[in-house]
């Protein structure tokens, strides 16, 4: 059982105190965050209505948000574009969470607001903080969930145009113009986030803020336009190797944006005395705690296995360099090792959460059993698994 999320309970004032303060900064990230959003067009659109949807249903957002979310429409279709499945079912949840993440946004907007404040007294301190944390539970979620999608669909992408390259003949086949442009602008995007976060603080508010004033932030584009030339056809050249070296590099930043979130476990969480008999349990349902447990001893095995494997083959690759060996395909055995700390990296935090529902453990589970580790070798299968909804 993995020891470092379990937390003693504190009766001391000293800790007491501790909890109190952090509390605080809590409180003030979140109202920070909101008077962000309150200066941008966004949230004076919602704020800007006469009569205003509930903050705790996601349908009544719905409508609301038809005109300020922009994805990609999921009835268009490419005649060669093979990927239009997967992608317009990315797009769908990732529009999905987009609401929910509004709709709770609103909700802690209505709760900072002075004349809900004072009626929100009325119910006790206690009903109060379980209230914001429901709402930043939600807000977790949409952070993480938006994360395993966007991670789903950019390594299906990758994979796509290797793929193509690897069945098309030599004159390869080519994407529309200003596809490399676009994975480039979601790579620029990624790394002005990582560099921002340093001083915004808390990333789940980071995140949605930023996703809430940049819609094509996190967006990963869809692959257009693609066509195969045959023997004797001409035309614009083929452009496959700068798409997918676009792709990679933005892979790269990816793996350093999932590298770079340390959660910070939450003031209530503190209080768990055991994974059983807690009433702040992780696990939605009960009956799923053998699952969780497993998946996180199993999830150690593979991260053990991942740094067994890799310390192997740095020691082969030096000795057949000192023997000047032929080529080796090291940038897929180097993007597969990336694919793998991605996707151990993520399922680690969803596991993390602060309450985990059933589907999000059998995904996790999914993307284990995808990983297998063989007498020092190690393998990948590729099934697009997108993160449920």
């Amino acid at each position: 059982m993995d020891q470092e999320n379990i937390f003693p309970l504190v009766n001391n004032e000293e800790e007491e105190e501790e909890e109190e303060e952090e509390e605080d900064i809590v409180t003030s990230n979140v109202g920070n965050y909101l008077s962000s959003l309150e200066a941008s067009d966004d949230i004076n659109s919602l704020n800007s209505d006469g009569d205003q949807p509930s903050p705790f249903s996601i349908s009544s957002l719905d409508s609301v948000l038809q005109e300020s979310i922009v994805i990609e429409n999921p009835t268009h279709r490419d005649e060669d574009d093979e990927t239009n499945e997967v992608y317009n079912t990315y797009c769908q949840r990732m529009r999905w969470y987009d609401i929910l993440s509004r709709d709770r946004t609103y909700g802690l907007s209505v709760m900072m607001n002075q004349e809900t404040a004072s009626t929100l007294s009325l119910w006790g301190i206690t009903a109060e903080k379980r209230l914001k944390q429901s709402i930043e539970k939600d807000l977790e979620l949409v952070y993480i969930a938006q994360s395993c999608l966007s991670w789903e669909a950019l390594q299906h992408q990758y994979l796509t145009v290797r793929d193509r390259m690897k069945a098309s003949d030599s004159k390869g086949g080519s994407y529309e113009d200003d596809i490399s442009k676009e994975f480039q602008k979601f790579q620029v995007l990624l790394e002005r986030f990582l560099e921002d976060e340093r001083c915004e603080g808390k990333r789940v508010l980071s995140f949605v803020q930023r996703r809430f004033e940049l819609m094509s932030f996190f967006q990963v584009p869809r692959l257009s336009g693609y066509k195969r030339k045959g023997p004797q056809e001409g035309g614009r050249e083929s452009n496959e190797k700068q798409v997918l070296k676009a792709i990679e590099r933005c892979i790269t930043v990816f793996y350093d944006f999932v590298k770079a979130d340390i959660k910070r476990p939450l003031v209530w969480e503190r209080l768990k005395i055991s994974f059983v008999n807690s009433p702040l349990m992780e696990v939605e349902d009960p009956r799923d705690i053998m699952l969780f447990l497993n998946l996180k001893n199993l999830l150690q095995k593979k991260e053990q296995s991942l740094k067994e494997a890799q310390g192997k083959k740095k020691k082969k690759i030096w000795f057949k360099k000192k023997k000047k060996s032929p080529y080796m395909k090291e940038d897929e055995n180097s993007m597969l090792v990336t694919f793998i700390k991605i996707e151990l990296k993520l399922v680690s935090r969803v596991l993390q959460m602060s309450l985990v529902s059933s589907s999000h453990l059998k995904w996790c589970q999914h993307k284990l059993n995808n990983i297998d580790f063989n007498g020092g070798k190690f393998s990948r299968t590729s099934s697009p698994v997108l993160f449920p909804s």
